[in-house]
């Protein structure tokens, strides 16, 4: 993360472009969920109140660690290939500052979704231990579909984590613009998480 963030600048020199500056800042808050996940089985930390406040702040910033995927959409394809002659046929160019953009934002989304898997799985073993598998996975599928609803809120609407204060406007611009795309969204990056968490964390 930290090479991550120290190499962000020196992209940004190279594009021109201030999301590589920006993505700092998201890599910071995909990184927050596993920060409170370490103080959470600190020894130091012993009451139970304040582990359950850890955890709801947890629950609350874990969408962070995998809403970078979204910074995918910035990629355009036109910087990757061009067509040519009347057939229109596919030529794809060696455009060297659009793929160090590309890679920087690839591997972004990649340590986006290492922080959440391993911030993700003292909860799953938690669960697991008080209950049973069967629990697990449906907290898994619970999480990620609250997750992805705060990643469309984040995306679409521009919320961030500690809006959740102003929960009455979030739910009412939700509600106001739900659609079919809404819930294909929502949908279809929950699979994306039960994917993700399920082939790296153990659930048995």
């Amino acid at each position: 993360m930290f090479l991550y963030i120290l190499v962000s600048p020196f992209v940004y020199l190279l594009t021109g472009d201030g999301l590589h500056v920006f993505l700092i800042w998201n890599i910071f808050l995909a990184s927050v969920p596993l920060g409170i996940m370490c103080l959470v089985h600190s020894k130091w930390i012993k009451k139970t109140w304040i582990i359950t406040l850890l955890l709801i702040f947890w629950l609350l910033f874990y969408p962070n660690s995998l809403y970078v995927i979204t910074d995918l959409i910035y990629l355009d394809k036109d910087l990757f290939m061009s067509t040519v002659g009347m057939s229109s046929s596919i030529t794809y160019t060696k455009n060297l500052i659009a793929y160090v953009a590309f890679f920087h934002i690839f591997l972004g989304a990649i340590l986006g979704i290492l922080l959440a898997v391993e911030s993700i799985k003292p909860v799953i073993s938690f669960v697991i231990k008080k209950k049973n598998q069967i629990w697990a996975f449906g907290s898994v599928v619970l999480i990620s579909i609250l997750s992805s609803f705060a990643i469309y809120v984040g995306r679409f609407f521009r919320y961030n984590t500690w809006d959740f204060l102003n929960l009455f406007n979030i739910l009412k611009d939700f509600f106001e613009s739900f659609s079919m795309f809404t819930v294909v969204f929502i949908v279809g990056f929950s699979m994306i998480q039960i994917v993700l968490i399920t082939a790296f964390v153990k659930i048995d």
